[in-house]
């Protein structure tokens, strides 16, 4: 008993070189320059969010439980600008 041979349409393919493995990645990057560039400054944490939720929390107490949303968004932005300012 042997190994069978496979007819397959790769088996008489010559091998890549590695400078055209290059080219081909290369070629495609290129084509998706922008979606890459928009991706790669996606920050992998959650630690804005949980900034902002945290924020919100000392912004709303029981005596600021009528604040409207849009005052709410206001406080938080003002907080969080100054906050970075510091920085």
């Amino acid at each position: 008993m042997g190994f069978k041979k496979r007819n397959s349409e790769y088996d008489n393919t010559p091998p890549i070189c590695h400078n055209s493995v290059k080219r081909m990645i290369l070629s495609f990057y290129n084509k998706k320059k922008k979606f890459y560039h928009s991706i790669m400054f996606i920050k992998p944490t959650s630690c804005e969010a949980e900034r902002a939720f945290s924020i919100t929390g000392h912004c709303i107490t029981k005596k600021r439980s009528r604040i409207s949303p849009d005052v709410v968004n206001a406080l938080v932005f003002l907080k969080s600008y100054f906050i970075n300012k510091n920085k």
